[in-house]
């Protein structure tokens, strides 16, 4: 196990480490991952006066917008949160009182696929297509996964390719990300095993060096049986048959179940009637519309149960892993899928806070 009272960082900006005469003004740093969005990261700098290195000196080109900036975080021992990106803000402050300060933030190299919106058509080509060919145009390399179903056309409406490609991607349930330069477009990473489980209140089982059981300093949920589904239906229209498709999903379709009664299940119990949601759009195969269905169906299911918490500073915790949530009572302990995870070391020492949804109460 790593040793939890040393927690470090390492920065390095345009392929050069930042040594310990400036890394040692380096007050606070964070990371963010979510998903299908633009990953960040930030950190203050202190720039004392009346020098004010950081603004009035040459080295001020050392944190340039543009640059790239690759951030390790964890503890000196083991360091293995691996953070790859651009700056993309600067905010020096000149205070009335107090010491000034420098703020570098910067983004994941996907805010390169927000420069321009677009308007043009894709023909005969399936998402991980589309994907690849956009990357290509980006200057990016591509890992896609295979899509399966081919469309007879996609239209890209005034979008910018990152919000086109997110909202191909929420059609099929697939995630976008980019590591380095590689867009990766994929499956949803979704198991029904925990990569971490974090207990609340039972100081004594919270560290096992056995397993990655680590201590749940706070976790706030909330049950909301409003936007459950017992049913989805897509409806489009085939041309080549001349005839209506209707993709179905409900009971069952679920890509896992993350407790012993599902949240359309819940709701159907609670209030004794069915409730089924019926989308009407541009589809023209059965495997398209039964491919929307079961993503719609998953993604409504998921938001069941939705909490944010903290616990102590996990390198390896971040979006899209799977938490065993422990000491929440019957019904909200169990597993969470991580939606976003912030890392932040700062005086106060290296702590990991999260947001995370389940489809299912125990």
């Amino acid at each position: 196990m790593p040793d939890f009272f040393a927690p470090g960082f390492v920065v390095t900006v345009n392929d050069s480490r930042l040594q310990t005469d400036i890394s040692q003004y380096l007050t606070q740093i964070s990371v963010v991952t979510k998903p299908d969005a633009l990953d960040e990261f930030s950190f203050t700098v202190a720039n004392p006066y009346p020098q004010l290195r950081f603004t009035h000196t040459d080295d001020a080109d050392l944190f340039k917008e543009g640059k790239s900036v690759q951030i390790q975080f964890g503890y000196l021992d083991q360091m293995t949160l691996d953070f790859s990106g651009e700056i993309t803000k600067i905010s020096p402050t000149f205070p009335e009182s107090g010491p000034p300060t420098l703020s570098i933030g910067g983004h994941t190299r996907l805010h390169w696929l927000q420069a321009n919106r677009k308007t043009r058509t894709f023909v005969n080509m399936k998402d991980s297509q589309i994907v690849d060919r956009i990357a290509q145009e980006s200057q990016l390399a591509a890992e896609v996964e295979d899509s399966a179903v081919q469309h007879e056309y996609v239209m890209q409406a005034n979008q910018t390719d990152l919000d086109f490609i997110r909202s191909r991607a929420q059609l099929i349930r697939f995630e976008v990300l980019v590591r380095g330069k590689t867009l990766i477009f994929r499956k949803a990473r979704e198991k029904c095993s925990s990569d971490f489980t974090l207990v609340w209140g039972q100081v004594h089982e919270a560290f096992s060096p056995d397993r990655d059981t680590f201590p749940l300093r706070s976790f706030n949920p909330e049950m909301s049986t409003l936007n459950q589904q017992t049913e989805v239906l897509v409806l489009g229209y085939d041309p080549a048959t001349k005839k209506e498709v209707v993709g179905k999903a409900g009971p069952g379709d679920e890509v896992c179940k993350l407790g012993s009664q599902s949240g359309p299940q819940a709701t159907s119990d609670a209030f004794r009637r069915q409730r089924s949601m019926v989308q009407v759009g541009p589809v023209r195969s059965q495997a398209e519309a039964s491919q929307q269905a079961k993503a719609l169906y998953n993604q409504r299911a998921m938001n069941f149960i939705r909490g944010s918490g903290k616990t102590i500073g996990l390198p390896g915790l971040r979006s899209g892993k799977m938490l065993d949530l422990k000491g929440l009572g019957r019904r909200f302990s169990g597993l969470y899928l991580v939606e976003e995870a912030t890392h932040t070391i700062s005086g106060s020492g290296y702590e990991t806070s999260f947001t995370a949804k389940r489809n299912a109460a125990s």
